[in-house]
């Protein structure tokens, strides 16, 4: 309706670049504009490419942005590394802006062409967070930074994972005996596949398998998680940074719970397919709680 047109690119074995590279010449003929009959008129056609995602790495390859080693690692901003969790940081005043990246990769080519040494490249790449060189979407025309935006899949499917690992690397083995036994035989919708072993077999799952998981573990934590299950020296880490001092042993457990129920909470609503004002405010708000949350637990 809109003449937009979702094209999937997954070069298992095969390189991007050498990929698109046989594109290129068409995408930019195409930029230009090129005359076509339709319905027995002459009319000229434009095209562009509107949005590019991809999973995180290769998101940060394709909009020119480090991703290792950088102080700005961010595609969209340039917050410090040590800034990403600061909640008062003015995200909107330091994004990143097309343009400005562009005299980045100008000053960077400058460099190149008078011969310097790769240290001093490798330290103005690292400065502001950019590639060594431009990807080869760069010759098309389009915001790098606008028009590859964050793959909501991917970060939050992932964040789920991390908490994963976290949490059942906190259980000792008695922990970890009773984990299994109440994921078991947890009453599972029957139209669902079969998970692997979360202990044993957490490496091999799939996002889905994660985000499948997660609907389960506040149920299956509060069914048997108790100071007992958890490693001391774990416990005592997280007793430390909870704000709490009343039976802190116990609110260390409640923390972990509270915790999988918000990310729960914010991943469907993630994922809903309509959002009214009053969701996306409840989603705000979620957000901010789990970010707590998870600095807290993880």
């Amino acid at each position: 309706m809109k003449n937009h047109f979702v094209i999937g690119f997954i070069p298992f074995g095969g390189h991007f670049d050498d990929l698109m590279g046989l594109l290129l010449q068409e995408l930019h003929q195409l930029e230009k504009g090129v005359a076509m009959e339709m319905n027995n008129e002459m009319v000229w056609v434009i095209a562009s490419i509107g949005l590019v995602t991809a999973d995180m790495p290769q998101g940060n390859d394709l909009c020119n942005v480090k991703k290792q080693g950088a102080l700005y690692g961010c595609r969209n901003c340039l917050s410090p590394k040590d800034h990403l969790t600061d909640n008062t940081f003015d995200r909107i005043r330091f994004s990143h802006f097309d343009h400005v990246t562009e005299e980045r990769f100008i000053e960077l080519q400058r460099l190149i062409n008078r011969n310097v040494p790769k240290t001093e490249i490798k330290n103005f790449t690292r400065q502001h967070g950019l590639r060594s060189k431009p990807g080869v979407l760069s010759t098309l025309s389009r915001d790098r930074h606008l028009q590859t935006p964050q793959d909501a899949y991917h970060a939050v499917a992932g964040k789920v994972q991390r908490l994963l690992e976290c949490t059942l690397n906190m259980l000792n083995e008695s922990g970890k005996k009773e984990f299994l036994k109440y994921w078991r035989h947890f009453e599972k919708l029957a139209i669902w596949h079969r998970l692997p072993n979360p202990i044993t077999h957490r490496k091999s799952f799939m996002f889905s398998d994660g985000l499948q998981l997660a609907m389960l573990m506040p149920f299956i934590l509060r069914r048997f998680l108790t100071p007992g299950d958890v490693t001391p020296k774990d416990l005592a880490a997280l007793c430390d940074r909870l704000s709490s001092v009343n039976n802190r042993r116990l609110s260390a457990i409640n923390a972990i719970i509270s915790c999988w129920v918000t990310v729960a909470d914010a991943a469907a609503y993630c994922f809903k397919l309509t959002l009214t004002t009053h969701d996306l405010n409840h989603l705000q708000d979620i957000l901010m709680e789990e970010r707590r949350e998870l600095l807290e637990v993880t």
